[in-house]
């Protein structure tokens, strides 16, 4: 092509606009994806499904050295109308008309053609291929079961008498049955059962260096059938692994500050006591905590979970104003002088934000672990600050951090993937060598290489949620986050989730907690 060609001025505007984050951009001339691409990247082939009465499992050849792949559906042969999903792997569901969930579009229907072809793009979603050959899919009858049965299941030590496993969600208002044993066959008498209302779960009382095998399918609240059983995985239960499981939480409770849009916290409390005494954290990062209700949020969370809170601030001290630090006394002990806080710079913000510090010694294991509770100032015209405060935590634990422990940074930190010029807080604690569990980068919606959960439950959901009645959720692997958990690199992340309490339609159960969804992370320490 010629340097004045318009046909590549279009091919180098597309290319730059969707490096700039203009959003989807038209597929350039098949001509220019011949000469641009053709050459890199073969079109997709191989295109197959497996299906049930209401979604479709897509899977097709992988192309070499293919970033991501693009899935075109329609309900019509000519494709004239369609809607599209991303995906980095060569297998996706298809479960709704539109697929982002707050189109809160129909499932599809049974008995019914549908219509699907996939290309191949890059992360910053260019095109790279034209489409592949159009497959016409049917979906089962009406009698068949409505879900797909789970795929991708995934297992990883948690001790020597239990293991971590995990199968794709089948989507929200559902439970799932387990069944394990020793033998492949996983036989009635000579198997177990077990269930979650997440797509993981631990199985337990397992025999050290003994091999199991399991299944999972899907089932109703009410415990109807809804899916077959997946095929059958299996894992080996380690012989030595003797580094217990933490789970830690973050929670932004929104206690007097959301009295103010009448989301009154004596209506709420009791809601955000079931909903962290249904996690059971064994720390919890606490944000826009009045210290008022502390002593009365405690004793609430102690009998209904059966543990014993108390935060490294007690109750009675307001210095670090509305951010606690709390932890199960049972299980951690900490000396008189292993904790504080900072008081972060304000600004021009009119908004005074804290830090908050402990070590905290596990009685289990021995081991020591530095943990803070953070919350930075919110607002978009903030972002400098933000960037001050975030460099300020990290400044903080250094200093105070004398014996080099393992470090968790958790809490409500006001700054996403698409905040601009950039989400200083993933840049700062990322170059000082904190990990983020979901990989939630800058601009991303695919989970980063660097991500370092194990199994990941409901990561789709957002974190912050403004108390709509449907909880924010993306179509991808990560919704956008606000709240983190950043860990150093030596700790294990084995399990990631947000807490949501949805129906099938998507919707809140009962009176919503907080503002925020809960981030939990379960961790291991070297």
């Amino acid at each position: 092509m010629a340097a004045g060609d318009p046909t590549r001025r279009r091919l180098l505007l597309a290319v730059v606009g969707a490096f700039l984050g203009f959003g989807l951009v038209a597929a350039p001339p098949a001509s220019v994806l011949t000469q641009a691409s053709a050459a890199s990247y073969a079109k997709p082939s191989g295109l197959g499904a497996t299906v049930s009465a209401h979604a479709v499992g897509l899977h097709w050849k992988a192309v070499k050295n293919a970033p991501a792949y693009r899935v075109q559906f329609s309900t019509r042969s000519d494709m004239k109308t369609f809607t599209t999903k991303d995906v980095v792997g060569t297998y996706l569901e298809w479960t709704n008309l539109d697929p982002s969930p707050s189109a809160k579009s129909a499932r599809l229907k049974a008995s019914t053609t549908y219509y699907f072809r996939v290309k191949v793009i890059s992360l910053t979603k260019a095109n790279l291929t034209s489409y592949g050959t159009k497959l016409k899919v049917k979906t089962a009858s009406a009698k068949s079961m409505p879900e797909l049965a789970p795929v991708s299941l995934k297992s990883s030590v948690q001790s020597t008498t239990s293991s971590y496993i995990s199968w794709s969600s089948r989507g929200p208002g559902v439970q799932y049955r387990i069944r394990y044993g020793a033998t492949s066959k996983l036989e009635l008498g000579k198997s177990k059962l077990a269930s979650s209302t997440d797509s993981a779960t631990v199985l337990k009382g397992l025999v050290a260096g003994r091999k199991y095998y399991y299944k999972v399918r899907v089932l109703s609240t009410t415990g109807s059938y809804l899916s077959n059983y997946s095929k059958t995985s299996s894992l080996t239960v380690s012989k030595t692994y003797t580094s217990p499981a933490i789970k830690v939480a973050t929670y932004n409770v929104c206690s007097v500050a959301c009295d103010a849009t009448s989301h009154l916290w004596s209506e709420r409390k009791p809601a955000v006591i079931a909903n962290v005494a249904a996690q059971s954290p064994d720390i919890i990062a606490l944000q826009e905590m009045d210290r008022s209700l502390l002593a009365d949020l405690l004793d609430g969370l102690n009998t209904a979970s059966g543990r014993a809170y108390m935060t490294t601030d007690p109750p009675s001290r307001g210095g670090s104003g509305t951010t606690k630090l709390a932890y199960d006394t049972k299980r951690f002990d900490m000396a008189s002088s292993d904790h504080g806080f900072v008081a972060l710079t304000a600004g021009d913000s009119g908004t005074q934000k804290w830090a908050v510090w402990a070590i905290l010694r596990d009685v289990v294991s021995g081991k020591k672990l530095f943990v803070v509770s953070a919350h930075l100032v919110a607002g978009g015209e903030w972002q400098e600050l933000r960037k001050v405060q975030t460099g300020e935590v990290a400044d903080m634990v250094k200093a105070e951090n004398t014996e080099n422990l393992p470090v968790i940074i958790a809490g409500d930190f006001n700054s996403g993937r698409d905040y601009q010029p950039s989400n200083y807080v993933y840049d700062v604690l990322t170059a000082a060598g904190y990990r983020e569990p979901l990989g939630n980068a800058n601009n991303s919606w695919t989970p980063a290489r660097t991500a370092t959960a194990e199994h990941r439950v409901n990561l789709d959901y957002n974190t912050y949620n403004n108390f709509d009645a449907y909880p924010r959720r993306s179509k991808y692997d990560n919704g956008s986050d606000i709240d983190y958990i950043w860990h150093s690199p030596k700790i294990r992340v084995a399990l990631s989730a947000i807490a949501v309490d949805v129906d099938t339609t998507g919707k809140f159960v009962g009176l919503i907690p907080s503002d925020h969804n809960m981030l939990t992370a379960t961790v291991h320490l070297p």
